[in-house]
């Protein structure tokens, strides 16, 4: 895949991601203004009922109580649900063209011979790395960190290019929320493909799946 393909893939994802966003903003609008006009509705029936109390044997102390807990219902607020779909927009991956090869060739390294998924699940792993705060903040130096994948000292990261499904996973993953990463991915920070499975990863962290012979870790 050259650059300008990746671009324009990139670009048609991020169209697509804002406007996915937009739709969910106005779903979100549209159920807090639902929300206000049950809870209003509701209000109007209590203050009905509230009207004559004779009939009903309501004190003047009952009253004023109604009164307090009305008001506070009715200062169920509208802005959140924009706010809440906002500050998801703006958490979310996206990267420069030199960071995308970056992510898209550790794929290729780590994950040549493997399925689809678990090409994502690496790419995510390095991503989840990048968010947490025991790694370094981007992807450049999350990958070069000493120690961390085994391609950078063995020789292999400079033989390899990245393939179309490793091109691809980087475009799945441009503009992807963090939750849904975080969902996807299960959290997970390392990987290992030891034959042995008493090793380190094992014995110092959290199992939690493996795809197609590759462990991951959290």
């Amino acid at each position: 895949m050259t650059r300008y393909e990746y671009k324009v893939r990139q670009a048609r994802r991020k169209r697509m991601h804002r406007q996915m966003m937009e739709h969910a903003a106005i779903c979100f609008l549209i159920m807090a203004i639902t929300l206000v006009l049950v809870v209003n509705a509701q209000d109007c029936g209590v203050a009905k009922k509230t009207t004559t109390s004779e009939r009903y044997n309501v004190t003047a102390e009952s009253c004023q109580s109604d009164k307090v807990i009305n008001a506070e219902v009715n200062t169920v607020p509208m802005a959140p649900a924009e706010e809440t779909t906002e500050q998801v927009v703006e958490q979310t991956f996206s990267w420069n063209d030199d960071e995308a090869y970056l992510l898209a060739k550790i794929v290729m390294a780590e994950a040549e011979g493997e399925d689809y998924d678990t090409k994502r699940y690496i790419a995510m792993c390095v991503l989840n790395r990048v968010l947490d705060e025991q790694f370094p903040d981007n992807i450049k130096d999350v990958i070069y960190e000493p120690s961390q994948f085994s391609p950078i000292t063995n020789g292999r990261w400079d033989r390899v290019e990245p393939n179309e499904d490793c091109w691809q996973v980087v475009n799945e993953l441009d503009g992807i929320p963090f939750p849904i990463l975080k969902e996807w991915s299960f959290g997970c920070l390392y990987f290992e493909n030891c034959d042995n499975e008493d090793n380190w990863h094992s014995r110092n962290l959290e199992y939690l799946y493996t795809s197609d012979g590759i462990r991951f870790y959290k």
